[in-house]
């Protein structure tokens, strides 16, 4: 369920959704998670005697990323491809929601949850392959680099931090890092988009990923 719902369906929606907009956008969408989290867990009782002041808190952060960023600016569409990034935002939140439920708080180490996790959504998007097509590839090395940091580092160690993060302090809180993606999607985006086009090869995204990572 963790895998699933936190790396597989979250990972698809992202490549569907930033095909039609960009990643200012999706990084300002994907900021919704910490409400989905607050609603799902008002609806499941996971977060009990909720104050209006945390209430109010979690909404003008959310709209502090809109204002901020202001998505409203973009020259990209807007359609599908947002519902998608939706989509990936609120499944973030009802991973979260599991895992705090079921997982964390268990007696197991959660570097132990992290992998058991990681291994089951290696396994998930595996089915998806086929999907991209059957031709060959060529990955040099810089692309295996590229990928190895951002598995390690911006997913790996991610997922370990946060089962602690909600071991700590529970989900809706964990959630709340959310805030901080509009800030490198749209810090990095430019950047990336402009290197890859004009050097047409891996090099730009090879900065960007270390740096995002």
């Amino acid at each position: 369920m963790a895998a699933f719902f936190c790396n597989a369906l979250p990972f698809a929606m992202f490549s569907l959704g930033q095909q039609t907009i960009d990643s200012g956008v999706a990084g300002v969408l994907n900021a919704t998670t910490p409400l989905w989290s607050l609603l799902i867990g008002v609806v499941i009782g996971s977060e009990r005697g909720l104050r209006p002041v945390r209430l109010a808190g979690l909404l003008l952060g959310f709209a502090g990323v809109v204002l901020i960023f202001a998505p409203w600016q973009t020259t990209g569409q807007v359609g599908w491809g947002a519902l998608a990034i939706v989509a990936a935002a609120a499944s973030y939140a009802v991973g979260f929601a599991y895992m705090g439920r079921n997982l964390v708080g268990k007696g197991i180490p959660t570097i132990s949850l992290s992998a058991a996790q990681l291994i089951a959504a290696t396994g998930l998007t595996a089915l998806t392959l086929p999907a991209g097509g059957l031709t060959p590839i060529d990955i040099g090395p810089k692309t295996l680099v590229v990928v190895l940091i951002l598995g390690v580092v911006a997913t790996g160690a991610t997922f370990h931090l946060t089962y602690r993060l909600i071991a700590a302090e529970g989900a809706t809180n964990a959630a709340t890092v959310g805030y901080l993606l509009p800030v490198v999607s749209v810090a990095l985006g430019p950047s990336c988009s402009a290197r890859s086009s004009a050097s047409g090869s891996s090099p730009g995204w090879w900065s960007c990923s270390s740096g995002s990572a």
